[in-house]
């Protein structure tokens, strides 16, 4: 019953926000999908090496206010800009150039939920990135991830995760690039906002759902 009323509270705050056309572009995905994800872990004791990137100077720490008034003005936006409404989350790096987003990648911290991964204190997970399409395979992805490294280091924080659609190779690419290594994979189905998750076949040694 939660997952439903979280699932109408989006789509009415979506439908406040951007109107009821690109709303509903939104909520579709929430109606019914199904995929495998592949489960990448990475140790932060030790940080990649830096991502060479023509745009790495435009890779910043986001503000959820920014976020707010620039997304109002985009014609088709993609449901990563809507984190902060769909999972109450607020930290986030974010490049952007000329007043238009081309990458956001989100932080996600332990909130005692049962999800893919149990994280632990000291670990985070970064998830629900997307890059404009116009700037994919320029290696802003590797290098959002690397900085997003670094500051979940400084912070104190040890391991950190990631997930992606197996059949996304360019995305698994842009994680791999960052250092992450794959260690599992798990089938999953939402209907209506509601997960359901298949076994999770484990690839390698680390703490994840039963």
């Amino acid at each position: 019953m939660n997952e439903l009323l979280k699932y109408f509270r989006i789509v009415a705050q979506t439908y406040r926000e951007i109107g009821f056309r690109r709303s509903l572009q939104l909520a579709l995905r929430f109606i019914y999908t199904e995929y495998t994800l592949n489960i990448y872990t990475k140790d932060l004791r030790n940080l990649p090496k830096k991502v060479e990137c023509k745009y790495s100077n435009l890779i910043k720490k986001g503000d959820v206010d920014y976020l707010k008034r620039v997304r109002r003005n985009i014609k088709m936006p993609t449901w990563e800009l809507y984190c902060d409404i769909y999972d109450k989350v607020g930290d986030f790096f974010i490049a952007i150039l000329e007043g238009e987003i081309i990458h956001i990648s989100w932080i996600y911290y332990n909130n005692k939920k049962r999800d893919v991964v149990h994280l632990g204190e000291k670990e985070a997970e970064i998830k629900n990135c997307s890059t404009h399409p116009m700037f994919r395979g320029m290696k802003i992805y590797p290098a959002v991830l690397t900085c997003i490294q670094e500051y979940l280091r400084t912070k104190g924080y040890t391991r950190v995760y990631m997930r992606t659609n197996e059949k996304n190779r360019p995305s698994a690419k842009g994680i791999e690039s960052a250092g992450f290594s794959l260690f599992g994979k798990i089938k999953i189905i939402i209907i209506l906002g509601i997960h359901i998750k298949g076994p999770f076949i484990l690839l390698g040694t680390t703490k994840v759902t039963e």
